[in-house]
């Protein structure tokens, strides 16, 4: 089946819109002094005015110290009431003495008196009425305000340096020193009405390379006013100022429009007038009837046609005509394309032939709708399989563009599928097969259809849709369809089978039998081919490991406890197995609490009071003793062990040195901090609860006497008068805190 359809375009590269601008004839001037020589009809100039330059072209204005130069034209116009007007001239100020002259100003005056302002007034005429574009070049008074750019409306006023009267919003750009360089400046003064309206005049100025916008003045837009350029030099500050090239000219705004590349055949176009506003429209440059309404674009045929637009701005004081502009159109032909195809079937892919039919085209693209192309005049293309597609013809010269569309339908499918139950399965799993190539029979010869299952033992088929087939070994299989159609084609297509093996698990334990808190080991051992998790679960209530095949566990709680270790395959059924843990309880011994024994002391008793009666229970002691009590009578640490069921469990006791104290047999009472006393020390870890020392002399005489513990001590004096050296006799009783007494008695010698 074919379908087609044709579409012409302009051409931009290949296929987008071309535009370009018409440049505005030169509008004519209202005032100028531009010829060489100048022609000065019209204009009045101050008697210090001279022509300069090679063309007497150059005026200049004013050259020496206290001079006034001024040019005006005589008769008063009326220059705004178009768009805009726009005024340019040149500048030049060379030879610049102490800084150069004051400055220029360029006016626009309602009325204006016949004196002209010297240094520092710009020249300017004398209580002036109207408007003022001044540059003042010369800083007089030091202030920030000048040298500047500015904008002035006097009302019967005058200017004068430094001053703000009639001073307009607007920047401030200071001039500094660049315009008196000796070389030709430009200046642009453009008046335009902001927001279409006369009454709101907006002023930019360039002079050089300095630049001010602001507003202008508010009236005068329909008035008859005196226009000019004046300067000054000063007495100290002076150069030679000239200009040149002055113009003024009031215009309305240029038409312009944009206009396309035209071809034919395509959708007519009117012109367009992007600037908006009143335009109206010519059949020619003579035409006196006017039309506001644009013509259309006659594109029938490849032809030129011409018309012509002018701008015009409609005020009270009448209307603004722009300049007539020529615009030419040129309508050119569009390409013819055409193309025509023949088919010739392939094995899953048909070639066809196209042929081109086109005419007036240069370049030809052809687009097949299978996501590739080509650019050549004639082509032939295969085509991947069967189905629709949209074959795009393009052609273009070197200004239009056009295509045609023809679907071309391809009923020869050569395509071999199949889908499977399942692509892995568990060891003698079962798969069944579907048949969803796409392939017709040719030339009356049936299609030949073989299957191959992947393993050397089995047969093939020769069927369309082969019976479902199981697996009885694991490994990985190929299934491969083959097919043959008449014309003939020879095609394949396989799929793999993965036949994982059956599940496996076991595990063995060092032990069966443990103690508590005892550390097990456990191996695992699985089938991992197919494994995706091993866990190992405990019913000691313990976290899982997963996995892991060998670690060691202990187990704290005695209890006859599961261990499970589960394997989880990615095709094949989870598998699990388990064998049990004994935990057996450690016994429980308890000896009492450490203690003390005096020296020479009488013993005491040691046992197991938990496990002393059962007769499965066997002693240890660190003594050697196999009894659960023992009699201690000296100081040490003992442990004993009972074991019960293989299980073991142990105590100790520490018995300590007690009730002894610590007497020194000498002191020396001299001063230097040591052994200044006589004091016994408690080397016993049990505390003094009564306390008694006396000290007697040879003559049995008591010298000292206390029954605190915690005193210093005999310092060697009797009622403070210090004892002769020798031997003293001493008496001590002292009862611990756990009810033992003792006695000592003794010699001590004091040393001087």
């Amino acid at each position: 089946m074919i379908f087609y359809m044709k579409k012409v375009l302009p051409v931009l590269l290949l296929f987008s819109v071309f535009a370009f601008k018409l440049a505005a004839q030169v509008p004519s001037h209202l005032g100028y002094l531009l010829s060489a020589p100048i022609d000065t009809a019209g204009w009045t100039f101050s008697s210090t005015v001279r022509f300069d330059g090679p063309g007497q072209d150059e005026i200049v204005l004013v050259e020496r110290a206290n001079e006034v130069g001024y040019v005006f034209y005589q008769q008063p116009q009326q220059i705004f009431f178009c768009d805009s007007t726009v005024v340019e001239f040149e500048v030049k100020i060379e030879g610049a003495s102490n800084g150069g002259s004051d400055g220029f100003a360029f006016w626009v005056l309602s009325s204006k008196s016949n004196n002209y302002a010297a240094s520092p007034g710009l020249g300017i005429p004398t209580n002036s009425t109207g408007h003022v574009f001044l540059a003042d070049m010369f800083d007089n008074d030091n202030n920030s305000n000048n040298p500047i750019l500015g904008s002035r409306y006097f009302n019967n006023q005058n200017y004068t340096e430094g001053s703000t009267v009639g001073q307009l919003p607007g920047n401030t750009d200071q001039l500094n020193s660049p315009i008196t360089t000796g070389v030709w400046l430009p200046v642009r003064l453009v008046y335009t009405w902001a927001g279409g309206t006369v009454n709101n005049v907006q002023l930019t100025a360039t002079v050089g390379g300095g630049l001010w916008t602001g507003t202008a003045f508010a009236t005068l837009a329909s008035m008859n006013t005196y226009f000019g350029i004046s300067a000054s030099n000063g007495a100290a500050n002076f150069s030679k100022l000239s200009i040149r090239n002055l113009s003024v000219k009031p215009h309305a705004l240029p038409p312009e429009t944009l206009i396309p590349i035209l071809c034919t055949d395509q959708t007519p176009l009117p012109y367009v007038f992007p600037n908006g506003g009143n335009p109206v429209w010519y059949d020619d440059m003579f035409d006196n009837t006017p039309s506001v309404v644009a013509p259309t674009i006659d594109v029938t045929t490849a032809d030129t046609n011409d018309v012509y637009v002018a701008s015009r701005v409609i005020t009270s004081t009448g209307i603004c005509y722009g300049p007539r502009m020529r615009l030419r159109t040129i309508v050119h032909q569009s390409p013819l394309i055409d193309f025509d195809f023949t088919k010739a079937e392939g094995c899953g892919a048909d070639t066809i032939d196209f042929k081109n039919l086109s005419q007036d085209a240069d370049i030809y693209f052809w687009d097949f709708g299978d996501g590739t192309d080509t650019s050549v005049f004639e082509t032939n293309h295969i085509f991947a399989g069967a189905g629709e597609y949209n074959v795009v013809l393009r052609g273009q010269n070197d200004f239009c563009t056009d295509s045609m569309v023809q679907k071309i339908k391809l009923e020869n499918p050569f395509t071999v599928s199949f889908d499977i139950s399942a692509d892995s399965i568990c060891q003698n799993g079962r798969v069944t097969f579907n048949n969803t190539s796409a392939v017709s029979d040719k030339n009356g010869i049936p299609t030949y259809w073989k299957w191959d299952f992947g393993t050397a033992d089995w047969d093939t088929v020769i069927a369309k849709n082969p019976p479902a087939k199981w697996y009885y070994e694991p490994g990985s299989y190929e299934v491969k369809l083959t097919v043959t159609n008449g014309l003939p084609c020879t095609d394949s297509f396989s799929r793999i089978v993965r036949v994982d093996p059956y599940p496996s698990v076991n595990f063995t334990r060092i032990d069966t039998v443990i103690c508590q808190g005892d550390a097990i080991s456990f191996k695992g051992t699985v089938q991992t081919e197919g494994l995706d998790n091993l866990t190992w679960t405990f019913s000691d209530g313990t976290p899982n490991i997963t996995n892991m095949t060998e670690f060691n566990k202990s187990f704290d709680i005695p209890g006859v406890y599961d261990v499970n270790l589960t394997a989880m395959y990615r095709i094949c059924h989870d598998s699990t197995f388990s064998r049990k843990v004994v935990v057996r309880t450690v016994p429980n011994i308890n000896l009492p609490k450490d203690t003390v024994l005096c020296y020479l002391g009488q013993g005491f008793e040691v046992g197991d009071a938990i496990n002393a009666t059962n007769p499965a229970a066997k002693y240890l002691w660190s003594t050697g003793d196999t009894g659960s009590a023992i009699t201690i009578k000296h100081h040490g640490t003992y442990k004993a062990t009972v074991t019960i069921d293989g299980c073991s469990g142990s105590d100790e006791i520490t018995v300590s040195k007690d009730c002894y104290i610590n007497i020194p047999n000498a002191f020396s009472p001299d001063g230097d901090g040591l052994n200044d006393y006589f004091f016994p020390r408690n080397m016993s870890e049990q505390s003094i609860r009564e306390f008694k020392m006396q000290i007697y002399n040879r003559y049995g005489q008591v010298v000292f006497e206390t029954t605190n513990a915690e005193g210093r001590g005999w310092d060697g004096r009797l009622n403070g008068v210090e004892q002769p050296f020798g031997v003293y006799v001493y008496t001590i009783e002292v009862t611990f805190t756990n009810g033992a007494n003792e006695s000592y008695s003794g010699n001590v010698t004091l040393l001087r």
